[in-house]
């Protein structure tokens, strides 16, 4: 999808601090690929996202009013904020009513590559590169809990551009 304007109208740039709840483009040479909410940060460089479709972004005015919920993301992911940054994301507004109970941090699935067995892991809200928990089993109380699961590792920036260029492709080819 070619998006030539942003969709709320500015021209320059933001900061480069980000907050949760901070709204961004994930774009890749003119494309757009996804709309990200950020729903964790910590002091480093790592980030917790939320990605969206970006089918009816280019119409719609006001992306802090955008009515999102975590379950029409089309990918979770600890990433680097890399593309943050530099400028090649650009934050385009703040979802106004953002709450943290509203963007739960998820269950991580880990496969053991020596073992094969699908581990399950659960990173600290604040620090998210510190793991509080590790299970072989995930019970369905626990999956209620968390209600969201997510594949563990931290995506660089252009991974994340990939990864929603195949996601999207595949969105693509299946209403055909």
């Amino acid at each position: 999808m070619k998006c030539s304007d942003r969709p709320d109208g500015r021209s320059e740039a933001r900061p480069i601090r980000t907050k949760n709840g901070d709204l961004f483009l994930v774009q890749d040479d003119g494309d757009l690929l996804a709309l990200g909410l950020i729903a964790r940060g910590n002091n480093r460089a790592i980030k917790l996202g939320y990605f969206f479709d970006p089918s009816n972004l280019c119409q719609f005015n006001n992306v802090d009013r955008m009515n999102l919920s975590a379950s029409d993301a089309i990918y979770i992911a600890k990433f680097s904020y890399l593309h943050l940054k530099n400028g090649k994301w650009p934050i385009v507004g703040h979802l106004a009513d953002f709450s943290r109970e509203t963007w739960p941090m998820p269950v991580f699935q880990y496969r053991n590559i020596l073992t094969n067995i699908m581990q399950y892991r659960m990173y600290d809200e604040e620090k998210l590169e510190y793991m509080i928990g590790e299970y072989d089993e995930f019970s369905i109380e626990d999956y209620a809990k968390s209600s969201i699961m997510a594949s563990d590792g931290l995506d660089g920036a252009i991974y994340v551009e990939n990864f929603l260029r195949g996601i999207l492709n595949n969105l693509k080819n299946s209403l055909n």
